[in-house]
């Protein structure tokens, strides 16, 4: 008889069927590795197991039993020290977010009633893409109309040991970071440029530095205009995407290329260099030409008119 799934037994036949590791926990091994049923566990059909059942198993010796069971051992060890790290973590996380939010709050205060005249762009580097879970590793500056570098400095992580992910986009090591200061010690220096922006300008500044910023102590004042340029660029692009109604949004690398950007030897993913980009397609797109087409692409999009071609 052939039986592919487990879950359609009958409730004597599953008592009888059980996978080697099952019949391991009661001190059984099989007979051979010819014999048992392969089947499905359940109707998902994922993956498949070998099922023996009482008569496919003999009973094991303490020899035999011995590497299983050193095996189980070190996976709870394993498991015991990977929640001890998260507990220590997630101390640090909290403890983290306190020194935070409490330079935050000093700095808003230390800084209210200034009157915001710069027109800035700021960018950072991170540990992942979740800023509820992740760190600031970089964040810089730069003033957009004199081009100044305000800021620009490497980020300590309080509470992240490693990066692998992100270091392979972004290229900062641990090495780079370990003698930078922590996040809530720029703070003071970050907040009283932020103060001062009346503008602050980022290529998708929206949808991840902002969050990240605000959510580690960043405090943008009231009057800030916020001008996120990947929608703009998008728009300016014209790469129309007809099933969400809307142009695909496209990197900084390619907005770059698009102006004619040159990096000097830098490269994307570096938090100045980034913000030394933007600033130049800035005021690529302010000019009367990619304002005409990014209103004239605005136009045709409200209007249908990629849909017919």
């Amino acid at each position: 008889m052939k039986i592919q799934v487990f879950s359609s037994l009958s409730e004597k036949q599953k008592s009888n069927y059980k996978t080697e590791k099952q019949w391991l926990k009661q001190g059984f091994i099989p007979v051979s590795r010819n014999t048992g049923v392969v089947m499905y566990p359940n109707h998902y059909y994922s993956k498949q197991y070998v099922y023996f059942d009482s008569t496919d198993v003999r009973k094991a010796s303490e020899k035999e039993l011995f590497p299983y069971r050193e095996a189980e051992r070190n996976k709870r060890r394993e498991r015991r020290l990977k929640e001890k790290e998260k507990r220590e973590r997630e101390k640090r996380q909290n403890e983290f977010l306190v020194l935070c939010e409490r330079q935050g709050k000093l700095d808003a205060e230390k800084y209210k009633g200034i009157v915001p005249t710069l027109k800035i762009t700021i960018d950072i580097e991170t540990t992942g893409l979740e800023f509820w879970n992740d760190e600031i590793l970089q964040v810089s500056v730069v003033d957009v109309n004199t081009r100044e570098v305000l800021l620009n400095s490497y980020v300590k992580p309080y509470f992240t040991e490693d990066w692998p992910e992100a270091r392979r986009v972004n290229y900062i090591t641990k090495e780079m970071v370990q003698n930078a200061p922590y996040f809530h010690e720029i703070l003071p220096e970050l907040n009283k440029l932020l103060a001062q922006a009346k503008s602050v300008v980022g290529y998708n500044i929206n949808d991840f530095d902002y969050p990240f910023l605000v959510h580690y102590g960043a405090v943008f004042n009231d009057k800030t205009e916020i001008e996120d340029l990947i929608f703009v660029f998008a728009a300016i692009y014209g790469d129309f995407c007809k099933g969400n109604s809307d142009f695909k949004l496209k990197s900084l690398s390619t907005c770059a290329a698009f102006f004619g950007y040159d990096w000097n030897g830098e490269s994307a993913h570096n938090s100045l260099s980034d913000c030394k980009a933007v600033t130049y397609c800035y005021e690529k797109i302010m000019e009367d030409s990619y304002q005409t087409l990014y209103e004239e692409n605005l136009y045709k999009r409200d209007n249908g008119f990629f849909y017919s071609e």
